[in-house]
């Protein structure tokens, strides 16, 4: 099967993978011992994952506080159009508490996407 690069360290939990042309975009949670459920967001290539970008997307403040989350599907312009070249959307749930048992399923405003190169 060839070299295989590892991509995520320790804590992290893989939820959906969507491609888009040259990159993919991984979501999923990193939860460390003692600490609240944070959503990720990873996007770059597979072959070289050196080259991409993990980050925590936090929602607007309208939103109010958020003490936890985690991130299962995005969405890319290659598949809605409408959410312009170069973005990212990010679907998941925002609990109010760490256990989400006050919370709700968002859709986070786009994101942009790391510049190839």
């Amino acid at each position: 099967m060839g070299d295989r690069q590892k991509i995520f360290g320790p804590y992290y939990s893989v939820t959906g993978i969507r491609s888009d042309v040259s990159n993919v975009v991984i979501t999923g949670s990193y939860k460390p011992p003692n600490t609240n459920q944070t959503g990720f967001v990873y996007v770059g290539p597979l072959a070289d994952t050196g080259k991409g970008v993990i980050c925590f997307p936090t929602p607007p403040a309208s939103w109010g506080e958020i003490a936890a989350s985690i991130f299962y599907g995005s969405n890319t312009a290659q598949f809605n159009p409408g959410i312009g070249p170069n973005n990212v959307r990010v679907v998941g749930t925002l609990g109010k508490t760490a256990d989400f048992s006050k919370g709700s399923r968002k859709s986070l405003p786009v994101l942009a996407e790391p510049e190839d190169g």
